[in-house]
């Protein structure tokens, strides 16, 4: 019988599924009808929009699933009426002051109004979702994903690729998915009447920023870790570099936004179980099946990456393939990272997940910037995925030391070295237009780490509850 964080993660697996497939669905549509140069200037906004927005509302969301979840009966509720208390007010306010900053900045208006209006979208979506979360609606958290997937695919097909508006339509499809979102969980669990008629709790509220500010730091530094060479790369190399960068990190994409389904289960999880005697060995059971899981993952995907590049060797995004190791590489050391950091958050240690995401967002930006100028976007690749490298690791070492738990060291140094080694082999067949090789490396590798993750998947459901 499945355990409790097997029950979750299929909750949330559900409401993300589909926004999972459209993002695969996606990377050839962008391939096909959006060029570079757009999809870089998309992609640049879109950083300044997660860049922009924890600070703005001070990441008053990631406190609504603490307060709610640990505290007493009543108290959910009147956490999240005074969350929107807060917010909903910030909204004209915020997004105005980043309209007027941006026109200041010298931006084109089209670009201003996007931001504005993207910043806005991103914040209330995530409070709305965190909220759901709260009050243990997580069906309709669950299907709010697959509303907001279904609203941007559908923004994506109608304004780019019908009505050829590039840049101005990928933005518009993004902002309907994020409203979308607000709306439909409005829709099922109304939460402005509640705030209407309820009362802002000052001193719960500064707990709750007493609680989130230091999120603010650490979301401000993983979209900078993230971001930075984004944006090094749009003055440095152009946003058609941007646009090949910003392609290559689909794949990645995919495999952390799987990845996070499974850490928003983790992170519960682990606040349940904070205090208790057998914390250390949940993460330490947890951590070592999901180093297992990513490197098979990623392994068996990159073959299939570069047979996707040779089928588009005629668009402009083929220069991106030299880049697909090292983006693979990121987002699994993305995902063990956010699991590392869950210890954190289940000991009341956020300040360290800041310190640390500082820390590779120093690594990143001196790797980026020192190799930039010599190997162009591999360089930029290099420093992201050295930056959270630095990142991951700092916060195992902190974790342990808080926690105690056990990371094995000999199957991490040999799944990385396998992975080094099958790097090289992809490339040099992706090199000679192999695709026989391809999709018999693909085959290979399933073989031979499929049983590797099952049995991991099985170690992680015998946990108790």
């Amino acid at each position: 019988m499945a355990n409790r964080l097997f029950k979750k993660t299929g909750v949330y697996f559900v409401g993300n599924f589909s926004s999972k497939v459209i993002s695969a669905i996606i990377v050839p549509i962008y391939a096909v009808y959006v060029s570079s140069a757009d999809l870089g200037e998309y992609d640049y906004l879109l950083t300044l929009t997660q860049i922009i927005a924890p600070v703005a509302y001070l990441a008053i969301w990631e406190a609504i699933l603490k307060f709610c979840i640990n505290g007493k009966a009543g108290d959910a509720e009147r956490a999240i009426v005074t969350v929107l208390r807060f917010c909903v007010p910030l909204v004209l306010g915020t997004t105005a002051l980043v309209v007027c900053a941006s026109l200041a900045l010298s931006y084109p208006p089209e670009n201003a109004l996007a931001l504005g209006a993207m910043v806005a979208a991103y914040a209330l979506a995530r409070i709305w979702q965190y909220a759901a979360r709260g009050l243990s609606r997580s069906k309709d958290y669950a299907w709010s994903g697959i509303i907001s997937s279904f609203g941007f695919f559908a923004g994506v097909i109608l304004l780019v690729c019908a009505a050829k508006t590039g840049f101005a339509g990928l933005s518009a499809s993004y902002i309907l998915g994020q409203l979308s979102i607000v709306v439909f969980l409005e829709f099922r669990c109304p939460l402005l009447p509640r705030a209407l008629k309820g009362r802002t709790d000052l001193p719960l509220l500064k707990s709750m920023l007493r609680y989130s500010t230091p999120c603010v730091a650490n979301l401000v530094a993983l979209s900078l870790l993230v971001g930075f060479g984004r944006i090094v790369t749009v003055n440095y190399l152009g946003a058609d570099a941007n646009g090949q960068y910003a392609f290559a990190m689909k794949f990645a994409t995919i495999v952390t936004s799987v990845g996070s389904i499974f850490s928003m289960a983790v992170i519960e999880e682990g606040i349940i179980r904070s205090g208790s005697e057998k914390l250390a060995e949940f993460y330490s059971t947890v951590s070592n099946s999901l180093l297992k899981i990513l490197c098979a993952a990623i392994s068996v995907l990159m073959p299939c990456v570069y047979l996707f590049y040779i089928l588009i060797a005629s668009t402009d995004y083929v220069a991106a393939a030299g880049l697909t190791a090292g983006v693979l590489l990121y987002a699994a050391l993305t995902v063990m990272a956010t699991q590392f950091g869950s210890v954190f958050m289940a000991t009341n240690k956020t300040d360290s997940i800041a310190t640390t995401t500082v820390f590779g967002l120093v690594v990143t930006a001196a790797l980026t910037l020192g190799l930039i100028g010599f190997f162009g976007l591999d360089g930029v690749i290099f420093g992201l995925a050295g930056g959270t490298a630095a990142m991951t690791v700092s916060r195992w070492w902190l974790a342990r030391k808080s926690l105690n738990f056990v990371l094995s060291v000999p199957w991490t140094a040999g799944l990385l070295a396998a992975y080094a080694a099958e790097s090289c082999v992809c490339w040099l067949l992706y090199e000679r237009t192999s695709v026989l090789g391809l999709a018999l490396a693909a085959c290979v590798l399933a073989a031979a780490y499929v049983p590797i993750a099952l049995k991991a998947l099985s170690t992680m459901r015998r946990i108790s509850d």
